[in-house]
């Protein structure tokens, strides 16, 4: 098993001519735990650069077109790799060196609204929030095919519907953490062959990256049926229902369903809350408070000297919660 690959900077070279290709080489240790590894075991493995495949981190125009693994003296659990870069290729006549085909398209969708375009409240006559309106839209989507050695990478295991953990460049454009998702992985295992001799074997796989400016988070609605009510307890026999919650009063929190109207009765719709769990009894605000896990309400700490709850921003309250595998997206043929 190879259990560590270490890029080592010394010795690592670079070359540049007048009227000739840039040329580069990274050096690599490898350590197992098996003396009888071999040398395409050691070649073959994802932390090592692959030929045709990866390009030089530093100039993009520069692929890897030779490996090379040679065993410290010594000991047989150790390996040195040499990567050669080169910007000299011979282009379209290897298959794998062919840029990616990049299509933008647009997708339409339907989301929620709270507030109309100059961003004021939808609202009936009496000024009462009006749930559930929805609009077209429309996110892009990103069509990327690329063609791959049959030796498939491991990203494809692990990458379906994951989300990139962050910044992203695909022609020019970055892209910020969380707003891709890759979906409709497609690898037709149709070996093909080309190149000079014709005997460089790959396929050709597709992906879409789905661009969504708001992020793949989701925001979920702070809203329930229950919340907090802060009780306090008499701290002698003459307490009257006005006395404040001095030093000696008692303080406790329970959790009740929420009750409206009059008489009071449950509610049949969820009502917004805020971080401590008080009701938000009307919104005064538009614009959204997210909260992140882990959720740590904080009641008996925002009460007032009566023991009144006190909210302190009556804006509709959303909890963000990562679902979704983020990933590394620079391992993906984007180019």
């Amino acid at each position: 098993m190879i259990v560590r690959v270490n890029e080592i900077w010394s010795g690592e070279t670079a070359e540049r001519a007048a009227d000739g290709p840039r040329e580069y080489t990274r050096i690599f240790r490898v350590v197992t735990d098996d003396p009888s590894h071999r040398m395409h075991e050691i070649l073959w493995d994802h932390r090592i650069p692959q030929i045709f495949a990866d390009k030089y981190p530093d100039d993009p125009e520069a692929i890897c077109v030779k490996t090379t693994a040679s065993r410290v003296d010594a000991t047989r659990l150790v390996w040195i790799v040499n990567a050669d870069y080169t910007t000299w290729h011979p282009g379209d006549e290897n298959p794998l060196a062919r840029p990616a085909k990049i299509v933008f398209k647009s997708q339409q969708y339907t989301k929620p609204v709270l507030t109309d375009i100059e961003d004021r409240p939808i609202v009936n006559v009496l000024g009462d929030a009006i749930p559930g309106v929805e609009i077209d839209d429309t996110r892009w989507v990103i069509e990327i095919t690329k063609n791959v050695s049959p030796r498939l990478p491991r990203w494809i295991l692990t990458y379906n519907n994951a989300i990139n953990d962050g910044p992203v460049r695909i022609a020019g454009l970055e892209f910020p953490k969380y707003t891709l998702k890759l979906q409709e992985l497609q690898i037709p295992f149709d070996i093909k062959r080309g190149g000079p001799d014709g005997d460089i074997e790959y396929i050709e796989i597709s992906f879409s990256l789905h661009y969504r400016r708001e992020t793949w988070l989701v925001d979920v609605a702070n809203q329930g049926f229950h919340h907090h009510r802060v009780v306090l307890r008499r701290p002698q026999s003459n307490w009257t229902g006005n006395q404040t919650a001095t030093a000696g009063t008692l303080l406790s929190v329970n959790k009740e369903p929420i009750l409206l109207g009059d008489p009071p009765s449950k509610t049949s719709e969820p009502q917004w809350l805020d971080e401590n769990g008080f009701l938000i009894e009307s919104l005064e605000d538009t614009e959204p408070v997210i909260l992140e896990p882990p959720l740590e309400p904080k009641p008996l700490d925002n009460v007032d000297e009566k023991g009144n709850p006190v909210v302190r921003e009556k804006k509709p309250h959303f909890i963000r919660y990562h679902v979704y595998r983020e990933k590394d997206f620079s391992v993906l043929p984007l180019s």
